[in-house]
C-alpha cells in the first residue's frame, strides 16, 4: 500500500489521503482523521478503535451505541494530562517531549483541592498562520483556566478566575478552528484543527455549565440550611423547644 491512498474510510466512505490517515484497524483497512476525531472525542481511547469492528466503530460515529471503555487519565500529572489530549483529539504540539514540558508547568501549580476537567494544545494567541506565540497547554479546572508553555529559556504562565471568564466562543477560519476565551482583562484566540477546536469549545461550555450547577446547588443548600436554623430559634424563642431541642438540629442541620 503506497503513502498516498486513497482508500475509502470504511465508516464514512471518503478517501484517506496520506495527511488524513489517523489509525488502522484490525483488518488492515484505514479510517479517516475526521472519523478518528469522532471517535475518541466519544470516550474510546486509539488502542481500541483497532479491535472494533466496522459496525461498532460506526455505531458510536454516529451516536447509536456508546462505549464503556473510556480510559482514566492521571490528570495530576503531565504525562496524564498530554495523553487525553493524545486520545481525545485535543492536540499534540510538535512533539510529545514539549507537550508534556508544557503540561509539567500547570501540574506543578495544580492545588491540592483543584481538578483538572479538560486538557488540550493549540496555538497561543492566534491572528494568522504565521502569527501566533506557538503552542501552549490550556486546562480548565474546577477553580480556574490554566496557560502555560515551557520555553527554551524561561517560562509563560497565566491563570483565570472563572469568575472571570466572560464566555468561550468557536469560529471556523480557512486553515484552522479558533476557540476564544473572552475574560475581564483580554481575549485568548487559540487555534487547532476545526474539529478538535468546535468539540473543545463544547467541552469547555459543558463543564463550565456543570460547575455552575454545582455552585448553584451548594449555595442553594446552604440557604436552605440557615433558614431552618433560623426557623428552630424562632421556635426556640417562642418557647415551642427547649435549648437542647434547638443545639440537636442545629448540629444535624450542620452535619456536626
Amino acid at each position: 500500500m503506497g503513502l498516498w491512498n486513497t482508500e475509502k474510510c470504511p465508516i464514512c466512505g471518503k478517501e484517506t489521503n496520506a495527511l488524513g490517515k489517523s489509525a488502522i484497524k484490525k483488518d488492515n483497512s484505514y479510517i479517516c482523521r475526521n472519523c478518528f476525531l469522532k471517535l475518541t472525542s466519544s470516550g474510546i481511547n486509539t488502542s481500541n478503535i483497532k479491535e472494533l469492528s466496522v459496525e461498532e466503530l460506526n455505531d458510536i460515529v454516529n451516536g447509536n451505541k456508546k462505549t464503556d471503555d473510556i480510559k482514566e487519565y492521571d490528570m495530576k500529572t503531565a504525562e496524564g494530562m498530554y495523553q487525553f489530549c493524545v486520545d481525545n483529539g485535543f492536540g499534540q504540539g510538535m512533539t510529545k517531549s514539549w507537550g508534556v514540558k508544557h503540561f509539567q508547568l500547570i501540574a506543578d501549580n495544580l492545588k491540592n483541592e483543584e481538578k483538572v476537567l479538560i486538557a488540550f494544545i493549540g496555538l497561543h494567541n492566534y491572528i494568522s498562520a504565521t502569527k501566533h506565540d506557538n503552542n501552549f497547554a490550556y486546562v480548565l479546572t474546577n477553580k480556574r483556566f490554566m496557560m502555560a508553555q515551557k520555553k527554551l529559556v524561561g517560562e509563560a504562565f497565566q491563570t483565570v478566575s472563572l469568575d472571570n471568564i466572560n464566555d468561550i466562543t468557536f469560529e471556523s477560519g480557512i486553515a484552522f478552528g479558533i476557540v476564544t476565551v473572552d475574560t475581564i482583562k483580554e481575549k485568548f484566540n487559540i487555534a487547532l484543527d476545526k474539529y478538535s477546536a468546535k468539540n473543545i469549545s463544547n467541552r469547555l461550555h459543558e463543564e463550565l455549565d456543570n460547575l455552575k450547577r454545582i455552585s448553584y446547588n451548594i449555595n442553594n443548600n446552604q440557604m436552605s440550611v440557615a433558614d431552618e436554623i433560623k426557623k428552630y430559634k424562632e421556635l426556640l424563642d417562642m418557647g415551642a423547644i427547649s435549648q437542647d431541642e434547638f443545639e440537636k438540629k442545629k448540629k444535624r442541620l450542620l452535619n456536626l
